[in-house]
This record gives C-alpha cells, structure tokens and sequence, in this order.
C-alpha cells in the first residue's frame, strides 16, 4: 500500500492491496511453511528501501536498505540475484541518487545486522555451505513436467506458461491493457524490473519445478498494474463515462471470485485458459498444484466414505503413521519408515489414492514415467483439493491387474500376491494373475507351486496372450518379464513340459524383440 501510494496514489494503493489479498498465489503460499513468501515480503522490501534512499538519500535509509537486503538474503539463496540487481538499479536511477560514500559504509553495516542476529560471528560459514548445497543441488537437475513431457534440462517457455496459467485471467488482461494504454515510465521501471530480473534467469535454470520461483514477481505487477485500474475508474469520477468502470469492476469481480471459487485449495488454482483446476495436471504438476498438503483431506475422505481400505501413491513428506490410516505403499514419493501394510483380501470399500504428480509420473523415473498412464483416461470417482485422485477398485479387475504388475517386476512380491489374490476373487478364470503368481514363485524357488501356477495359467488361456506391449513400457519391466519367461522355459523343459516351454520361449524372445 506504502509503495503504490508514494508512486501512483490512494485509489492505486487499495487496488494493488485488493489484488494482493486475493491473488491464489499469495494465498497459496502465504499458508505454507516454506522459503517462497518469506522471499517475497523481502524483495518487496528491498526494492522500496532502495526506493525511499533513492528519493531521500540518508543515512537511515541507506541502513533500512542493507537491512532488507540482508533479510532478503537470509531468506532464500536465490535473493542472491538482487546483488546485480540493485547495482543495475543504481546505474538507471543514478541522476536522482545523491550519493555519499558513507552511505556505502552505512549501508554495509544494515548488511551485516541480519547476519549477525542469525549466524553470530562464529557460524557464518554455515550460510555459505548451505549456498554451496544449494548449487550444487541445482547444478544436479531435477526432472521438469510441463505440459506431458520431461526434461532435466527444463523448458525455456516453463514459467512464461506457468505465467500464463496460473495467474488469473483479469489480471493478464490489466496487464496487457497497462502497457498498452499507458507508457512505461522511468518510474515505472521500478517495478518492471524486479519482474524481469526473476522471470528471464528463471527461465534459464534447469531447475524448473515450480510456478513459486517467480512469486516475488506479483507484488511488483499488482502494484504496477493498479495504476492502469484506477485510470479505469477515474473517468467514473471525472466525466461520467460508466463502460470503463464497468469493464474494470467485472474483471475485478471475477478476479475476487477466481480466488474465492477454489477456496480453500488455492494451490491448486489455474485459470480459465485451460479450463481450470481440473485440467491443471495435465500441464503443470509438483508444488504448482501437489505438495502433499492434501493428506488431511484424504484421511476426512476415508473417514466420510466408511473407506475400508487404501492402496496409497502419495507425494509428498512425512511418516506414514502420520497419515492416520493404514493404507497398502504403491510408491508414496516423501514417505519414509515403514510402509510394509497389506490390505487384506476382501475389502469392503478400497479405493486407490494417487497424488497427480504421481500420475504424471515426475520423480518415478526408476520405474517410468509412465507407470501410470492407465490412470491418465480414467475418470476419478472424486478428488481431494484437486491433487490426489480417487479411484474404486473394490470390485474392479483392471485396476487390480495393473497394481500386480507393478508389483511384480518392482519386486514387491508380497503386495504382488495379495493383488493376484483379490483378482483370483473377483474373477477366478483370471489367467494373469495366474502367470504373476508362477513367476512370484519361480523367483522365490517355490517350483511346484510356480509351474501349478503357471499350467492354470496356460489352460485358462493357451496362448497367454496379454497386452504386453500395454504393459510392459520400460527397460526394467521388460528385462523382469523376459527374465522370468526365459526361466519358466528351462523350469518347465526340467520337468518335460515342452508345449509349457515352447510358450514361454516364444514370449521371451517376443519380448526380447521389443528391447
């Protein structure tokens, strides 16, 4: 409000403030414990510190800006880019500062404050460890998902997308409508910079994960495009002209009910580009829509629904005996301990819980990105706070059959069995889990029971012509599959079953084809 107020005015700072409070981004963030808000407030800070030194060039408000600074700093490493930031900043507003050395020395001094209030003199080296992980962290990538596809080497148009969709459509059209109807001034730069100096190094990492590494940018475009909006009203207030206001007061509506509409999963929040929150998974995932925060509303589901049962694929942190409910692992991305339940064979309710991020597969490169793709055309029977989706499977087959592969050439044999056991329920003449469980078998050397197994299969269907090509879709599935048809062929020529052996050797060598 301060800001807007000493540049544009009283009717732009509570436009600006408006669109702060009800700005999903803000929201969203502003109820996480995290980095991103922190370093938000203090670039913000930073940059009108260094706009009150630059119109009152003193000594207290050179202190006040190395202060900010030094917050800024502390807050998140990537504040770092403020250093070269600022030092442009001087260079554009050099006619209007009226420098004096000991500011410079001043300044240093509001530096160091924060330093010393958090690391003391004695464990300053901490910060520069800390910021030595942090390159090297980023310099070891991480995977990206923008729009199905992937990369470790990130997406030039990633947050100029993640702009675009998740920043709410009133606000892209002020945006536009500011530049075009009104020059950028030598103060406005002010303002547009900070966005710039964000958003294009940030578009040049490979370090893509999340819409939050350009939230520093909004307070500046609220600001910026607040003067645009009260330009809009003032012809209310001066010559009666009532289309204008009308045009601003709906798109300020509509903006305040974008906001109130996803209350209160404000994570989850993309615009009406891409038709909304429900579409979002399919462009962007990770903590632009899923990070974790959902779990508490998936234990109220379960409690609701009298679910009795749950094969849980979650992304996010935390310790299973904190999700309150037991629930089956199927790859819970951030979960550590214990995670060995399995749900017992006759469920009265079971549903199967997957965050979207896993959905998309982002951080399941081991085992594919798309291990679950034969979620992605499956509609859910609902949805928590649109990150984690619900799907019945209690009297499902499918479901229950790509769950055991997944198991199976994961290695997880014991959850693998109680797959195959509650489709032999479902559907006994079920010849897939038939040849899963002679395979789980053959690999923990329980022979007979592995080529018992593996006749019913072949009875049940003699060609033992499943969807592999469906199924099988990466290296590792494939070298699980071929290994263990391979093995079954010199299983079953041991016992002179040679019309057994000769499928077995006809789908190791199809699959092997396929490498």
């Amino acid at each position: 409000f301060k800001l807007t107020k000493e540049i544009y005015g009283e009717l732009p700072a509570i436009i600006s403030v408006f669109l702060y409070s009800f700005s999903p981004t803000i929201l969203a963030h502003s109820g996480l414990s995290t980095e991103d808000i922190t370093l938000t407030c203090f670039v913000f800070i930073t940059i009108y510190t260094f706009w009150r030194y630059t119109n009152f060039p003193k000594t207290i408000n050179a202190i006040f800006l190395g202060i900010a600074l030094g917050l800024a700093l502390n807050s998140k490493h990537s504040a770092l880019i403020l250093i070269p930031g600022l030092i442009i900043l001087c260079w554009f507003y050099r006619k209007n500062i009226n420098f004096k050395y000991q500011h410079l020395i001043y300044f240093l001094i509001g530096l160091i404050i924060p330093f010393l209030l958090i690391y003391q003199i004695f464990h300053i080296k901490e910060y520069f460890l800390s910021l030595k992980e942090t390159t090297d962290y980023i310099n070891r990538s991480q995977m990206s998902f923008l729009m199905g596809k992937y990369s470790i080497r990130g997406f030039r148009e990633y947050f100029l997308i993640a702009f675009l969709i998740k920043t709410p459509v009133a606000v892209l059209i002020f945006f536009l409508l500011r530049l075009i109807t009104q020059r950028v001034s030598k103060t406005d730069f002010l303002l547009i910079f900070p966005i710039l100096l964000f958003f294009i190094p940030a578009s040049f990492t490979p370090m893509q994960i999340g819409h939050r590494h350009i939230l520093p940018i909004y307070p500046f475009l609220f600001v910026f495009i607040s003067s645009g909006i009260a330009n809009f009203l003032h012809p209310l207030l001066k010559d009666r002209k009532v289309l204008p206001v009308i045009i601003a007061s709906l798109l300020l509506l509509h903006f305040a009910y974008s906001s109130i509409k996803i209350h209160p999963h404000y994570l989850a929040y993309f615009n009406e580009f891409i038709g909304g929150p429900e579409n979002g998974y399919k462009y962007l995932v990770d903590s632009n829509i899923d990070w974790g925060q959902d779990l508490k509303g998936l234990r109220k589901y379960i409690q609701k629904n009298a679910v009795s049962d749950v094969i849980l694929s979650y992304y996010g942190s935390g310790v299973p005996d904190k999700a309150g409910f037991e629930f089956q692992d199927m790859y819970s991305f951030g979960l550590w301990g214990r995670k060995d339940h399995i749900n017992p064979p006759h469920p009265k309710k079971e549903i199967l819980a997957v965050s979207v991020t896993n959905i998309q597969g982002l951080y399941l490169g081991k085992i594919g990105h798309d291990v679950f793709y034969w979620l992605k055309d499956k509609k859910p029977i609902d949805n928590i706070g649109h990150s984690i989706f619900i799907y019945d499977v209690t009297e499902e087959v499918a479901s229950h059959e790509r769950l055991l592969h997944i198991y199976f050439w994961t290695g997880q044999y014991d959850k693998a069995i109680r797959e195959a056991g509650r489709i032999l329920i479902l559907d006994p003449t079920d010849s897939f889990a038939h040849l899963i469980l002679s395979f789980i078998y053959m690999n923990t050397n329980r022979l007979a029971k592995a080529l018992n197994e593996y006749r019913e299969a072949v009875r049940l269907n003699s060609k033992l012509s499943f969807p592999y090509d469906e199924l099988i879709t990466h290296r590792a599935s494939q070298n699980a599959y071929g290994n263990a048809f391979n093995n079954m062929k010199h299983l079953c020529l041991e016992d002179k079953l040679t019309k057994y052996a000769e499928i077995a050797d006809y789908w190791a060598t199809v699959i092997a084809g396929s490498k």
